[in-house]
């Protein structure tokens, strides 16, 4: 996810755990896969750009 991928990010791991108690042992496998990428997605690092202007040498 390029745009918001914090709020994705809470969206997969709420409905992972949602499916895991609305369909019970139907939901593990859903579960397995959203809960992982959710949390990926609210743990992720923004990366940081340097400004070209900056020379560490100098």
């Amino acid at each position: 996810m390029k745009f918001k991928p914090k709020t994705g990010g809470w969206m997969m791991a709420i409905s992972g755990i949602a499916i895991l108690f609305s369909i019970s042992l139907f939901g593990v496998v859903p579960a397995l896969f959203l809960v992982p990428a959710g949390l990926m997605g609210i743990l992720r690092k923004e990366k940081q750009t340097q400004s070209p202007n900056k020379s560490e040498g100098s």
